[in-house]
């Protein structure tokens, strides 16, 4: 019986093996020469030769190397954002996809919206008071100081947002503008959340890039 086998356990060798060979053999006839992925923003690491490199650093390094460079890697990257995209999920963390497709970036810029990113009152405090040292020298200098304090996409474009993603009542931001405006309404305070609001009502603000 166990003879009558053996064919298929010599077949099931050979298919274990080559698929073992196989991304090596790959990496021979298709290398990829890439030394940067530029939709990654970062450089692909490169092959470690132990000429300059210690041995016990060796197996990580080359572990590097081929994961940023195995045959079909970016048709493998582009079909897995394909599908996430096409399921409504975000393929990169630090990016937030919303209605029509439109795109938040930032957890820390979701975490200012929802109020679970809190400034110390401490640090608040040292802000305003720092601002009101540099209009006073600024003023002796003949120069006025204006401080212009940009909102997030978060802020101008909440039609967009998933609807799980609510603002809190009070955040980060409006903390900071009451504090400036009561405690140095000297100083000329712009938030620009009314004013791009406002016109983003009309049309699109934003850029395309």
């Amino acid at each position: 019986m166990k003879e009558s086998h053996r064919p298929y356990d010599i077949i099931s060798v050979i298919v274990i093996i080559g698929m073992l060979l196989l991304p090596s053999l790959l990496m021979i006839w298709h290398p990829n020469t890439d030394k940067d992925a530029s939709g990654e923003n970062r450089e692909l690491a490169e092959r470690p030769t132990l000429a300059h490199t210690p041995l016990n650093q060796f197996p990580a390094k080359y572990d590097q190397y081929f994961n940023d460079h195995f045959p079909f890697r970016d048709h493998f990257i582009n079909q897995y954002f394909s599908f996430r995209l096409s399921n409504g999920q975000s393929p990169n963390s630090a990016v937030i996809i919303g209605k029509d497709n439109f795109l938040f970036s930032g957890k820390r810029e979701k975490e200012l919206y929802e109020g679970a990113l809190e400034e110390p009152h401490q640090k608040m405090q040292a802000v305003v008071e720092e601002l009101s040292k540099r209009h006073a020298r600024l003023q002796q200098m003949g120069i006025q100081l204006y401080v212009v304090v940009a909102p997030t996409a978060f802020e101008v474009y909440p039609e967009y947002l998933p609807n799980n993603i609510l603002r809190a009542d009070s955040t980060a931001t409006d903390l900071l503008c009451r504090k400036v405006k009561t405690q140095a309404p000297q100083i000329p305070f712009l938030y620009l959340k009314e004013y791009l609001t406002q016109h983003e009502a009309r049309h699109r603000i934003d850029v395309d890039v």
